[in-house]
Formats: C-alpha cells, structure tokens, sequence
C-alpha cells in the first residue's frame, strides 16, 4: 500500500459534493422514441396487454437544471462566466426500474442526491460543519424500504429520514393496492418533494418513462453521478490508508510533486536514446501493425510505460494530439502483457497448474459450482479499456482474427460471445516449444541490435573521449617541446663546465710534473693548491650541472613515456569511435530509418522508427502470436478448471451474482486469461467491478481523460495497480457540472486548494503532474506539463499544422508525417464578414457567406460533401448554419473525426464581448475547432472584431484575408 496523501481525504469529499449537485439529466422526451411523460390519468405502459418482453425505468418528481442552476445561484451567489447556452434538461427526485409486469425490480431503487442536498442547502445550511452528512444512509434507506415492497415484506421500520418515511409511506401503500398506478407515482413525487424541502425551491412535478425491449439489469436505475458509489467507497478506504500508488499519486498537492525529476523529451536526447535501446522494447508486437511500426515518439511512450509501471505500479499519461497514433501505443503494451503472461504459463507442469486451492463454491441454481484461485504469477495482467462515453474502443482498438477484445458495456452481447471451452484443444507441449522458440529468436536478435543501440548512446561519450585524448597527446607533445628546449639551454653551460674542468685538470697534471725540487717550490705548492682549489670548484659546477641535466632527462623520459601513453589512449578511442561509426553504418545500411542516432531534437527524429527492421518486426510478430496460440493451447487443455471460474463470470456480469470476494476476483482473473482487454465506459465501471478490492485490475487505460472530471477516474485508480491516462488537455476539456460561484463555495466548504478549481481541470491535468517523461506547452494563458507526447501529426497538411502548433502547443510540438496527399486545388483563407446584426451569437451574414463557400466547393473545385465539414464555437452558430449544411452536405455530414476541408463559422454577437471572450480566454475552443481540419480550412467571421484576440491572432497570420464578394465572383 502507499501512503495516503494529506487533504486526500478533502478533495474526495469535496468531488463527493459536486456530483451530488450535478446530476445526470434524464433521456428526453422526443429524443428518444421509448420515453414517455405520464400525466396521473395516463394509463401505465406495463399495462399494456400487447406490451413486448423488457422493463422500464421510472423517474418521478422532475424538475428542470435551471430550476437547479436559479436556486445555487440564490443560495451561493450568481454565476458570471460566460455561457455558451442556457442549461437546460430535467433530472428527477427518484427512480426505480419495473419488469414488463409493472413489478419493482429489487436494488433498482435511487434516490435523487442531488435533491436531497438541494435540500439540505436550506436546513442546516452550507455554512453548517459536515451539512452533506447523511446522504449515504438515506440513500440505502429508501432503497431498502422499496426493495422490500419488491419482495413482497412489508415496510417496516428503516433508520433515515424523512425521504425514508416518504418512500415507506409509498411502499405501505402499494402494498395494500398491489398494482402500481400512474398516479400512484405522481403522489409519491409530491409527498418526497415535501419531505425533502425542496417543493418550492425545485418545484418538481411529473412522471417520465423509459421503455426498453432488454430484461433488466442489476443495479440502481441511472439518476445519480455514476462515480459517487466510487467515491464512497475510496473515502472510507482512505481511513485505512488502502490507497495503491497509481491513485496516490493522482491525489498528490501539487506543491509536493517533486519537479525536479521531470525530463522534458524536447530537449534530452541522450536519455531519450536510452529509452528505446531494444532492451527496453517489448518483446512482442500487436500482429495486426504489420507494416505501420511506432514512431519514435510511440515507441518513447510505450517503452516508458513498461519500464515505469510493469513492475511497481503508478500512474503514467500520454499527451495524444489528435491523429498522432495513440491506438498503436496501446496495442504495444498489450503485446507486452501478453508476452509477459505466456513467459509464465511456458513455466508451468501443467495448464490445470494456473489454478490452485479452491476459492469457493457458488450456487448457480442448477448446480453448485467450484471456484478455484488463480497462480498469482499469472494475475497482474488484467486490462481494462475505459472512456467516457458509450463506444468504448472508438480511440483504442485492438483486433485480431483470434483474440476478443470484450466491450463489457454491453454486458448480454459479450456474454453470448464469451468462450466457455468447446473447441478441440491444442497440443500444449508443441504450443510451449513454439512460444519458446519465438521467444529465443527474439532475445537473439534484441542483443544483435542491443549492441548497436549501446554503440548509438556511446557515440558521443567516444567523441569526448577522443577528443580529450587527442589533447592530452597535444598537451604532452608541448610539454616535451618544451622540455626539449630546455635541455637544449642546459647542453651549452654543461659543456664549459666539462671543458673547464679538463682544462683545470690537464693544469694540474702539467703543473705536477714541473714540481721543482728545490728552488720555487713554495711558489709551486702555492699554485698546486690554486689548481686544486679551482679543479674542485669547476668539478662542483659540472657535477651539479650533470645532476640538473640527470633530472631533467629523466622527466623528459617520463614526459615522453606519458605522451606515448597518451596517444596509445588516442589511437584506441580513434578506434572504439571507428569502430562504433562502422557499426552503426553498417546498421544503417541494413536497416535504414530504424536507427536512431544523433538526435538534434529539432522534430526530424520523430519520424525514425526505433528498431523496427523487417527481420526483428516480423519476429516480435511471430512472438505475439505464438503468445496467443499459448493462451488459446492453455485455456482449452485447462477447461476443466477454467470452465467453472468463467461461468460464474459470465453470472457475474450478466446477471450480478454477488459472490464472496475471493471467489469474485478468481472469476474475474480467469477472464482475463482468455481475453487481453476488455473495454467499458466509466460510467459502467463502478456497477461491473463492485467487489473488486485495491489494485484487482493489472491496466487500466483511459482515454480522451482531458474530457473527463478528475473524480470520474478515482474508482478505476483506485482498483488499478498500473493507470494509463491518453487525452490532449488542450482539445479537451471537462464540461463544468455545477456554476464556478458555486464550486468555488463548497471549495472553502472542505477546505481545498484552489489547485483543485482550475478552469479547465481535468483528469488529464490532474495526473500529467505527476510525469516524469513530458514536455511543458507555452500559451498566452498559460504554462502547462503535459505527460509523454506523440508528435507525429499524420495526414494533415500545412500550414494546418503549424496552426495547430501555434494555437494549442506553444510554436512547435507536433511533426508532420511526409505522407503526400492527391492535389487539392481550393486554398485555405479567411472570409471577412462584417455585418452588425445578428441573432445572438448567429449572423445571418455569415450563413450567406458559408452557402457561397460550399457552393464553391462542392460544385467548382468538385469536392466531394462527404469531405466536408462546418463547425462552429458557438451553439447558435452550430443551429443556425444547420439548415445551410444540410442543404449542401446532407445529413451525412461528418459529426466529428478529421475530414478534408473544414469551415469554421466564428459568429458572436458584435454588440456583446462575453462570447468572444470566452472563446479566447484558453486555447480549446478554437484549438478544438481547427484540429479536425487536415488539408483545408476556411473561417467565416468578422476580422476585425477577432483577429487581434489571443489564439485567433494566429488564424489571422496564417490565412489569407478575402471578402465575402469573391466568392460570388468565383
């Protein structure tokens, strides 16, 4: 376990009150043709004889969000932020889900939360210490004391409060009745309205239906935030410090982020190199990217990845651009979870060997069924796909012929599909030696090219050292030179000390020989012992001299036996550099643009594909699949095991079968054996994997996490040991659940850091704090840490993604790829409409402008409508241009995804600021707008009133400026 951060337990409680005040909002009433509003005479659709096998969900006591929106703003101050369009929608007071007999399916019962601190906003008030205490009891209450009416008990007494009595009140009622009637329901929204106090603030009133042609489901009927029941239960883990590190690290102050351990991937080349050596490569790769390798920037984060999470757990996110490939770094990690596993299930005796005592025993009603634990070398690997809305894989594919990814949101579809060991099985041993093998030739050629990388990352060490030898060798070349020279100053005064002395020393011996006998001998003895005296002196001078010469022909020798070694030193790095240089040729000529060298960080190396030559894919590809053939060998010869663990999950996920919670996590450990990932949306998570414990999951994978609200994350991080957030906080962004006025008073309510309010903040943010690997984006608004980038932009055009860069990325974060796209004559610019009326934010203008302009293309420049697109940054715009574009595009124009030519229409009210300074005060709005656009795009909008506004200055300098007359001039 971690430690759990300070104010952690705050912050939850703080999410726990925002989703409390910002509900879901019901299905509307002619959006969808099986919702009904019942008036209280209307007869009960479950009352319809010819009524079709299915349920209904019943929501009762409506009240609309600017009813709700009024009475925030009444109680905690008007919101004055701009806003784009009214709130609008309904939520309700309850809900609960009948059986096609009209009968109240039991645990479907939900109380409205957001209601009930409505409530509680006028008694005790939210000045008032703990003043959302209670919710949860009344919550259970009410839900308790309809279940009973479900089964047929009566009500009883139920601890809560006055909502509790209201729902008893119903329930002793029904009871006698038995038949649930319309107006029934209508009294019951009354009668809760009062007892919640929110009659007059609220005033909620009606009953809608919505009809479905399924069998219910287990859990409560949708009417609350789906991660409260999250939210819950990690506030009271909390307490018990039950916290794992991916969610420690997410709930970490930024103030206690350590920062100084961040690499910034634009500017560290050599520890970039590092990263993706093809040791720290998966071994394995998705079989289906044959021919589309990662680049540089994929292979970065998903070797980053495995280094950082596979064998301690955290948290990790991915700044993914749109069209930058974030689908293909997931599909390398789940290469890599799956290779991992197989390494294992090669180890054992025996596939039954992946099981080991029994976990428990479970009643399925026609027999009971034995449950056994999974090896726990074999868990850990379990990875769930979660988004936010209800297409779960639409970012993040995965697809084989073999292998099932399970989209769990639609829970009776996989059940039906999910594999229960039918099929012949294949012959285990042969399935191991094929894993294996693969797995040798893989290890082989990884060294092969190893050895290339390690002579690629000591490429400039070598040069240093090459260069440092190269001047120690000049160095000691001066230093003997100068020893040299000094030897020869010593040579000369050396010489007349030896002369001087011969001379002396022949005086003496010719003076020795004329020694007198008698006559002048004192004259004689006197200049004998002058010559003695002047011999001893010169022989002192020479000596010293010799002594002098000694020593300093004994540093020369030194001096030249270090230059000697020196250049030994030089001559060895001048060949390890060759030798080096050699290799790495040579690895270029074999396999050209998947070396990755001397990167200068300028954005040309983000098109090199690291190590991703033919011989070594292919084999990572040979390596998944005997992977996958493994886990098909090992699931079908352990059937007899396997079976019984996936059939009660299958129970679990169709039907909600509650099971002991070691028996739960066998079950859902086993599925995970035979599929690699399943995906769902977050609001499914917390209802599909109640009961699952701290770190259950191995993966979880979030995507387009800028869009989401950093609470709607906290249960899957909760339950994950490893968590991979993948969005663009710069396109993405969470829409508020509730006025700022208001979430800024219930801030200071719990006593939150204003860190925790930032405009904008999303569970991207959140955990991009925590990055090590990232960049940091500049803007005009300000400076943003993104996690580890994808900068290849593929298939776009420039200058579109030059704007891009400039608008969301600070001048130069995204690359574009050298793909060449078929002429297209039409050119991007700006059409200049001015024009001073407008109906709010829509200008009838410039709808005129936009008819011309797809007139122009569509019909002179032949492009094709499908290729189009019009967007728009506000609402009114968006309903104001409908008709033009449906009259030109039809009505299969695309709703989102990249297309050819996009326009933008600004509009914007001229006689208002508000608009346009919303849509300027971050770059999102227009940085969502624009990145759909991969060849062309047009603006329609008056440039005077926008082209000096922050982000939309770029578009002016970027585009050419035409008026609205050439286009009829075309």
């Amino acid at each position: 376990m971690a430690r759990v951060p300070q104010r952690a337990p705050e912050v939850l409680s703080f999410w726990r009150a925002i989703e409390a005040l910002g509900p879901p909002r019901l299905p509307e009433r002619g959006a969808e043709e099986h919702v009904l509003d019942l008036g209280p005479d209307d007869v009960a659709p479950w009352d319809d004889a010819d009524q079709p096998s299915g349920h209904f969900v019943v929501y009762g006591g409506l009240f609309s969000s600017a009813r709700l929106e009024q009475h925030l703003a009444d109680v905690f101050g008007p919101d004055l932020s701009y806003r784009d369009v009214a709130p609008s929608g309904d939520t309700a007071l309850f809900a609960f889900t009948l059986d096609s007999s009209g009968r109240l399916v039991p645990g479907s019962a939900a109380l409205s939360a957001c209601a009930w601190a409505v409530g509680r906003t006028e008694a005790p008030g939210p000045n008032k210490p703990n003043w959302l205490d209670g919710l949860e009891s009344d919550e259970q209450g009410f839900a308790l004391v309809l279940d009973r009416l479900a089964s047929g008990e009566a009500p009883g007494q139920v601890a809560g409060g006055p909502a509790v009595e209201a729902a008893r009140t119903f329930a002793r009622s029904q009871s006698l009745v038995g038949e649930l009637q319309v107006r029934a329901l209508h009294r019951f929204a009354d009668n809760l309205a009062d007892a919640l106090g929110v009659a007059g603030s609220l005033r909620p009133s009606g009953v809608r239906v919505l009809r479905h042609d399924r069998p219910a489901t287990r859990g409560r009927a949708p009417l609350n935030s789906p991660a409260t029941p999250d939210l819950r239960l990690v506030a009271r883990a909390l307490r018990s410090d039950d916290i794992g590190s991916a969610l420690a690290d997410y709930l970490t102050d930024s103030h206690q982020i350590d920062t100084g351990r961040r690499v910034d991937v634009r500017d560290a080349a050599s520890q970039l190199l590092t990263a993706v050596e093809p040791k720290q490569l998966s071994a394995g790769r998705w079989p289906s990217d044959a021919g589309a390798p990662l680049l540089f920037g994929q292979q970065l984060a998903a070797s980053q990845i495995r280094r950082e999470l596979h064998r301690s757990g955290g948290l990790f996110t991915l700044h993914a651009p749109p069209d930058t490939g974030r689908a293909a770094v997931l599909r390398e990690v789940i290469a890599d979870v799956v290779v991992e596993r197989a390494r294992h299930l090669a180890a054992l005796s025996s596939p039954e060997d992946a099981f080991t005592e029994i976990a428990g025993r479970v009643d399925l009603g026609d027999g009971t069924t034995t449950v056994r634990k999974v090896r726990p070398v074999l868990a850990g690997s379990e990875i769930v796909l979660a988004v936010s809305d209800d297409a779960p894989t639409q970012h993040l594919t995965v697809t084989a012929d073999h292998v099932l990814v399970a989209e769990l949101h639609d829970t009776t579809d996989f059940v039906t599909r999910l594999w229960v060991g039918e099929s012949s099985a294949p012959d285990w041993a042969s399935a191991v030696a094929g894993f294996t093998s693969a797995a040798y030739e893989v290890t082989r050629l990884t060294e092969q090219r190893q050895t290339v990388a390690e002579a690629v990352a000591n490429l400039a060490r070598y040069r240093v050292e090459l260069d440092e030898a190269t001047r120690e060798v000049a160095e000691a070349d001066h230093e003997c030179a100068e020893l040299d020279k000094v030897t020869g100053q010593q040579a000369g005064p050396l010489a007349q000390a030896e002369a001087r002395c011969g001379e002396l020393d022949e005086q003496s011996r010719v003076h020795a020989r004329r020694r007198p006998l008698l006559r002048g001998r004192q004259q004689w003895e006197q200049r004998a012992g002058q010559l003695d005296q002047e011999l001893t002196a010169a022989t002192e001078v020479r000596d010293a001299l010799r002594r002098k010469a000694e020593r300093h022909q004994a540093r020369l020798g030194h001096a030249r036996g270090e230059r000697d070694e020196c250049e030994s030193d030089r001559v060895a790095a001048e060949q390890r550099l060759e030798r080096a240089g050699l290799l790495i040729e040579e690895a270029h000529d074999a396999w050209p643009g998947v070396v990755p060298s001397d990167l200068d960080m300028t954005g040309g190396e983000q098109l090199c594909t690291p190590w991703a030559d033919p011989e070594y894919t292919a084999a990572r590809e040979r390596l998944t699949a005997e992977a996958l053939r493994l886990h098909e060998a090992f699931a079908l010869n352990a059937a007899s095991r396997l079976r019984a663990n996936l059939t009660v999950a299958a129970h679990v996920i169709e039907h909600g079968l509650q099971v002991a919670p070691d028996v739960l996590l066998a079950a859902w450990q086993s599925l995970f054996l035979v599929v690699p990932a399943v995906s769902t949306t977050l609001a499914a998570m917390p209802a599909l994997f109640d009961g699952l414990e701290r770190e259950a999951l191995g993966w979880l994978f979030v995507d387009s996490a800028g869009e989401l609200t950093p609470q709607q994350v906290v249960g899957g991080l909760w339950r994950s040991r490893r968590a991979v957030l993948v969005g663009d906080p710069r396109q993405d962004e969470p829409a508020p659940a509730l006025p700022g006025k208001t979430v800024d008073v219930l801030r200071r309510c719990y006593r939150v850091s204003e860190q925790w309010t930032a405009r904008g903040l999303s569970a991207q943010r959140v955990a991009d704090r925590t990055s090590r690997f990232g960049t940091l984006l500049t803007g005009s608004d300000t400076e943003l840490w993104v996690g580890t980038p994808l900068r290849v932009r593929h298939r776009v055009e420039e200058p579109l993604v030059d704007l891009g860069n400039r608008i969301a990325y600070g001048g130069d974060l995204l690359v574009p790829d050298v793909v060449r796209l078929p002429e297209l004559a039409c050119a991007s610019r700006w059409i200049d409409v001015s024009a001073t009326e407008s109906r709010g934010n829509w200008v009838p203008a410039e709808g005129e402008a936009l008819d011309a302009l797809l007139r122009e293309l569509i019909e002179e420049h032949k492009v094709p409508a499908g290729d189009i697109a019009v967007t728009g940054l506000f609402a009114q715009v968006t309903d104001g241009a409908r008709p033009i574009v449906r009259q030109w595009l039809g009505d299969g124009s695309p709703a989102d995804g990249p297309v050819d030519v996009l326009v933008l229409v600004l509009g914007g009210d001229p006689n208002s600021f508000g608009g346009r300074v919303w849509a300027a005060t971050t770059p999102n709005p227009l940085a969502v707008a624009t990145a759909r656009a991969t060849r062309r795009l047009y603006v329609i909008g008056n440039w005077d009133n926008w082209h000096e506004l922050p982000h939309f200055a770029v578009l002016a300098d970027v585009l050419d400026r035409e008026s609205p007359d050439s286009l009829s001039r075309r």
